[in-house]
Parts: structure tokens; sequence; C-alpha cells
């Protein structure tokens, strides 16, 4: 029974869901993105001269990749146990 009134509500209400829907998708998609805010030229200046003055060998660290991290990461596998199936 209450399937039935699940599908009757569903097509009564679809209608009204669909109503103009194009318009909408377009609004939303063409909404202005945030822009994050400016930082403060002393921000901008202490964070150049951390990059500057960083270490060389953090410096080659981070632009190359690390085998033994590489090979670790490829083992790792996520198996997902849904308790209720995905319809």
């Amino acid at each position: 029974m209450g399937n039935i009134v699940g599908r009757v509500r569903y097509r009564l209400s679809r209608p009204f869901r669909e109503y103009n829907l194009e318009e909408r998708a377009f609004k939303a998609v063409n909404r202005n993105k945030e822009v994050a805010s400016p930082r403060h030229p002393s921000t901008t200046s202490h964070i150049e001269k951390i990059i500057k003055n960083l270490n060389p060998k953090i410096k080659e660290q981070l632009e190359t990749t690390n085998p033994k991290f590489d090979s670790r990461l490829r083992q790792v596998f996520v198996t997902s146990k849904d308790v209720t199936p995905i319809e």
C-alpha cells in the first residue's frame, strides 16, 4: 500500500518539480562563484619569504614522488559494506 501511495505522490508532484527546470539550472550554473578574499600584502610577502628560504632538500622532496609512499598507496583498497542495497 505504501509503495502505491509513494508512486502516486511522485507522479503528482513531478510537474511541479520540473516546472521551469531548464531556466533554474541555467541560473545555478551561471551564478557567481565565491572568490577567495584577497590576502593582506604582509601575508603574501611572508609566504614568499618562507618559500624562498626553504631548505633545498625539502623543496626536492616536495617536488618528487617517493617510491616507498607510492607503493604503500597502491596497496590501499577500500571496501564498502552497505547495510541497505542501492537502488
